[in-house]
C-alpha cells in the first residue's frame, strides 16, 4: 500500500473527496476505524507547536464504540498541520466541537477505499443488486475528465440505466479473485503506520505504547512477516520480542 498511496489519494479526490481527510488521520495515528467514526474536535489538545489526541478505551458515544480493543485510554502525538486540517473541515461542516468529524458509516468508508484502489490498478467497481460489476479502464482513472467518471458510474438513481459492459460477480471474494489483487481494508492504514515507524528506525519500545494493542505480543505476531518481507534485519525481530517482555 505504501508505494501506491500517493496516487490512491489523488484518486480518491477525484472520486471520493469527503473520505480523503479520514483516511489521511488512520495513516497518521494507527487508529482503528471505529475510534476515527467516534472522533471529534473535543478529543485533541493543541499547543504551540504539538497536538495530541485522546483515544478513550471501549467508550460508546451516542451509540458508537471507540476503542474496542484498546486496553486503556491513551493520548496519541499528532501532528499540529494535521489538526489545523480537521479544524478546518470541522468549520467548514458547521460542526460543533463535540460533533462526529467522520460520521459516514463502515461500510461506506470501506467501499470508497476499496474502489479507489481497485481504480489505481486499472478497475471501475460498480456495486448493482446483486453483485458487484467490474469494469476494465481503457486509461488512466485520473486522466478521465469528471464528465466520463460520471458516465462510468452509471446507473445512478435518477437515470434508470444500467449497464452491461465489463463483467459481473455476485460477491466481493469474486471480485477480488478477478481483479487479481489482495483485498484491502481499512485495518491497512493501522499497519502502514506501524511499518513505517518500524522502517524509520523509531523505538520499537514507543511503537508498542502507540499501537495500543490489548495484548501487546500482537505487534511480533503481526510485523515479523512484514520485518521478513521488507528483507530488514531479522535481530529486529529479537528487539520487537524484548519489549514486548519487558512491557
Amino acid at each position: 500500500l505504501r508505494g501506491r498511496l500517493p496516487r490512491i489519494f489523488k484518486i480518491m479526490e477525484r472520486l471520493h473527496p469527503e473520505f480523503t481527510l479520514a483516511f489521511k488521520v488512520m495513516q497518521f495515528t494507527g487508529l482503528r476505524i471505529n475510534e476515527l467514526r467516534a472522533l471529534n474536535l473535543a478529543s485533541f489538545k493543541k499547543g504551540n507547536r504539538s497536538a495530541s489526541l485522546m483515544v478513550d478505551k471501549a467508550k460508546k458515544k451516542d451509540g458508537r464504540i471507540g476503542a474496542t480493543k484498546a486496553k486503556k485510554d491513551a493520548r496519541l502525538p499528532v501532528d499540529v498541520g494535521l489538526l489545523n486540517e480537521l479544524e478546518k473541515h470541522a468549520h467548514d461542516q458547521g460542526l460543533a466541537r463535540d460533533g462526529f468529524l467522520f460520521p459516514a458509516s463502515y461500510q461506506h468508508m470501506l467501499r470508497a477505499l476499496q474502489n479507489c484502489y481497485l481504480a489505481e490498478q486499472g478497475w471501475f467497481i460498480l456495486k448493482p443488486s446483486p453483485g458487484y460489476r467490474i469494469l476494465t479502464l481503457t486509461k488512466d482513472i485520473l486522466d478521465h475528465s469528471d464528465e466520463e467518471i460520471d458516465e462510468l458510474r452509471v446507473p445512478a438513481a435518477t437515470t434508470g440505466k444500467r449497464r452491461t459492459d465489463g463483467v459481473l460477480v455476485e460477491s466481493k471474494t469474486a471480485m477480488w479473485k478477478h481483479c487479481g489483487v489482495p483485498a484491502l481494508g481499512t485495518h491497512a492504514f493501522r499497519h502502514l503506520f506501524a511499518s513505517s515507524l518500524l522502517s524509520n528506525n523509531v523505538d520499537v519500545n514507543k511503537v508498542v505504547s502507540l499501537m495500543r494493542h490489548a495484548d501487546e505480543r500482537t505487534i511480533r505476531q503481526v510485523y515479523e512477516h512484514y520485518l521478513i518481507d521488507e528483507d530488514r534485519d531479522l535481530a529486529d525481530i529479537d528487539l520487537i520480542s524484548k519489549a514486548v517482555e519487558a512491557a
